[in-house]
């Protein structure tokens, strides 16, 4: 095939389609290079489709042609990071969670968590606002925490790196010691009151 050369093509580039859309530019395009023109649009949102027409109206030697095409934009990567957490069982732990490095807090982040391997349903730690909370319920251990945020806009679905989260042991107190007994009882009686958090 030969390319025509010299040739003026209209373009009209809409957000959707010619019937239901809006246009974003349109112009005329001169071919070179064996029939080639190109175009160059501004930023495009990657959450739309887009349609762009071409109508060459023809010469001596050729008759007009249109023909259009839809296309999308691809979205970009996001970034999705954390601290790992160290906490104690009784007392809650946070940690701030970034969506591109800002608090994701116009985000929601969802949180999977494993232990050993397993997924542990219900585990008391969710993100709320951008921040990360480890309740203080949650059993002492070691757990794994990966944070997620859907695509959204421009933006890729992403999963952080896994994140540790240690839940240490808590220390019972004694309260409330006490021995008594009086000389010439057989018993002599003591109490203890052991709390915890």
């Amino acid at each position: 095939e030969n390319g025509i050369n010299d040739q003026t093509v209209h373009y009209r580039l809409y957000r959707g389609n010619e019937n239901t859309g809006n246009k974003i530019s349109e112009s005329d395009l001169t071919t070179a290079n064996g029939g080639v023109a190109s175009f160059t649009s501004g930023v495009l949102d990657a959450s739309e489709v887009y349609t762009v027409y071409y109508n060459y109206i023809g010469n001596e030697e050729y008759g007009s042609s249109t023909t259009s095409t839809q296309f999308s934009v691809n979205p970009i990567a996001a970034t999705l990071t954390s601290e790992g957490i160290s906490t104690t069982y009784g007392t809650d732990g946070t940690a701030n969670v970034l969506y591109n490095n800002a608090l994701a807090s116009g985000q929601t982040v969802t949180v999977t968590v494993k232990q050993n391997g397993e997924v542990i349903t219900n585990p008391g730690i969710s993100v709320s606002s951008g921040v990360a909370t480890v309740a203080a319920t949650v059993p002492a251990g070691t757990y794994t925490v990966i944070y997620h945020v859907d695509a959204s806009g421009n933006y890729a679905a992403v999963d952080s790196d896994p994140v540790t989260v240690t839940v240490g042991k808590a220390t019972p107190a004694f309260n409330d010691v006490g021995v008594s007994g009086t000389y010439g009882v057989a018993d002599t009686t003591g109490v203890i009151h052991l709390t915890g958090v």
